[in-house]
């Protein structure tokens, strides 16, 4: 318990309303008053607390401070303002603007995976989708929807000429698309680890400039399809037209250059 002392200090500053003090001990009927109502309510163990606040009666004693209290029951003293604090100017108070929620999904990393372990093309763009959905930079956001756009093209300049010309695939299939879609997934999964900003910056750049150098090398990949299937579909036209001579249907004047 706290000391006697302590709850004195308090009630000498913080009473609202004063006991009751009895002196007779005889009524105006000439009945005789219960000789407890005489006693000093101050003079027991504990205080009454109904006729002080208690709150800042105790933040009070605590800080040694002084107040005006004004009479009254049920009347909370006033507290003078503290030398050093301040409220919050109004205009710091709204410049403080909570956290913007997250607009789009947070990284399917499983899904991802479960596509790029199957190593085709179709697969890649799936992935690649995926990485779409997020939240990504600007930047890397349209980088990689124009990627998707030139690996459907690449795909369907595989599918469409794959009985003229079938180019070697197997280092964007192994490597360049793959490490590059790795990479930008990296960078989603640092984001949402909340890691080191740096990290997450340097992260950024390295998967952007490698997005860059995917898109050229995919449309090189592109005009290397459409030029030799070109080439084979020409040497073909001319097998076909050099048969057809032999045995007389082809008219000198149409002839292939």
């Amino acid at each position: 318990m706290i000391e006697r002392k302590f709850w004195e200090e308090v009630r000498s500053h913080w009473i609202l309303e004063a006991p009751p003090q009895i002196s007779d001990r005889k009524t105006s009927s000439g009945g005789e008053i219960d000789p407890s109502l005489l006693e000093d309510p101050w003079g027991q163990e504990g205080i009454p607390f109904d006729m002080v606040d208690y709150d800042d009666a105790m933040e009070a004693a605590l800080t040694g401070e002084s107040y005006q209290v004004p009479k009254g029951q049920g009347q909370k003293p006033k507290v003078a303002p503290r030398q050093g604090i301040q409220p919050m100017p109004q205009s710091f108070a709204q410049a403080v603007k909570p956290p913007e929620k997250r607009q789009k999904p947070m990284f399917d990393s499983a899904g991802f995976e479960e596509r790029m372990e199957r190593r085709t093309l179709a697969d890649y763009i799936e992935a690649g989708k995926l990485l779409l959905k997020c939240e990504l930079p600007e930047k890397m956001e349209k980088l990689g929807q124009e990627l998707l756009d030139r690996m459907s093209v690449l795909q369907t300049s595989i599918r469409e000429f794959e009985k003229v010309y079938q180019p070697d695939m197997s280092q964007f299939y192994d490597c360049y698309i793959p490490d590059t879609l790795q990479l930008a997934a990296s960078y989603l999964e640092y984001v949402d680890a909340e890691i080191d900003g740096d990290i997450i910056k340097e992260t950024e750049k390295e998967a952007a400039a490698a997005l860059e150098t995917l898109i050229n090398g995919v449309n090189e990949k592109i005009e290397e399809i459409y030029r030799y299937a070109k080439i084979e579909i020409h040497a073909q036209a001319r097998a076909l037209e050099s048969m057809m001579s032999q045995e007389g249907y082809v008219d000198p004047n149409f002839k292939i250059r």
